[in-house]
């Protein structure tokens, strides 16, 4: 006869968070890809969440050195490389030497990036982030403004790495992986390639690596990350060369990695790389 019963209970625990620190729905987690939109003018954007990652390299080249921790304000990046057509539609010359549509824009000096972000911008209402003193020969970022820019040396990391912390995005850092995600001096045939043509990376984004070198907003320091801001760092004050990140067609595998960075002249005079290896991709804030 039974004179008792047992019974279980379950209790639901619901964690709640301190105020301020609501997890980023992609942070550290490179499964659950950010969305991606289309802008006015059709091109497709990746909408990247505000987040911390570490930057740089402890086992990498002095100038990757030292890793340290990095806070990032949400921005949208193009999917992929700016194309020739792209610059076509914006009515800028295209400077590039290997002629297709679908290829990305090269030999690209840095006044003819801003001319094409500014462009671009008007053409969808936005306001433009460069204002440019052509008699001077100086440029100014509006960082506030709504339209389009090249990324800081931070952003770039940040979406390429997409909640990875190796030296690549994807596991596996051998050759026969890398051609998976990247066209360069294995497998590039002497030239740049259409863009997104490889597999990218956790986040959607294409040709991070490879392809053509891309241009960042910042000056290059090979010491700045010795003294660089924990939030939203943009390079010193003053430089010579601006940052290059990713690699190109003709950069053998070390140089398609995620926190590989150089410096280049943003007038290619005095260049480090081929005229037609440095292209770009650009941001805007998150609106």
């Amino acid at each position: 006869m039974r004179r008792s019963m047992l019974c279980l209970c379950m209790i639901l625990i619901i964690p709640i968070l301190p105020p301020g620190c609501a997890r980023s729905p992609t942070q550290g987690n490179p499964a659950q890809s950010p969305p991606i939109v289309t802008t006015a003018t059709g091109v497709q954007m990746v909408a990247v969440p505000a987040g911390w990652f570490e930057m740089g390299s402890n086992s990498g080249p002095d100038n990757e050195q030292p890793s340290h921790r990095v806070w990032v304000d949400a921005f949208h990046i193009d999917r992929t490389e700016v194309t020739q057509e792209q610059f076509r539609k914006m009515q800028v010359s295209d400077p590039s030497h290997f002629k297709s549509p679908d290829r990305p824009v090269e030999q690209v000096a840095l006044n003819e990036v801003m001319d094409f972000c500014n462009q671009r911008s008007l053409a969808e209402g936005l306001e433009p982030c460069y204002i440019i003193d052509e008699i001077q020969g100086t440029w100014q970022c509006n960082f506030d403004a709504s339209g389009y820019r090249l990324p800081t040396e931070a952003e770039w990391e940040y979406a390429c790495r997409a909640g990875t912390t190796g030296d690549r995005h994807f596991t596996g850092a051998t050759d026969t992986a890398l051609q998976r995600y990247a066209w360069y001096s294995a497998n590039a045939a002497g030239r740049t390639q259409p863009v997104g043509r490889k597999q990218p990376n956790p986040w959607g984004l294409f040709d991070m690596y490879g392809n053509v070198a891309e241009r960042c907003h910042d000056g290059y320091d090979p010491q700045y990350y010795k003294v660089s801001p924990q939030a939203n760092p943009r390079g010193p004050a003053a430089a010579r060369l601006t940052v290059v990140r990713g690699g190109a067609w003709d950069s053998p595998a070390d140089r398609c990695r995620s926190a590989w960075r150089a410096g280049e002249s943003p007038s290619f005079h005095d260049i480090c790389f081929s005229r037609d290896t440095i292209g770009f991709r650009c941001v805007r804030k998150s609106p």
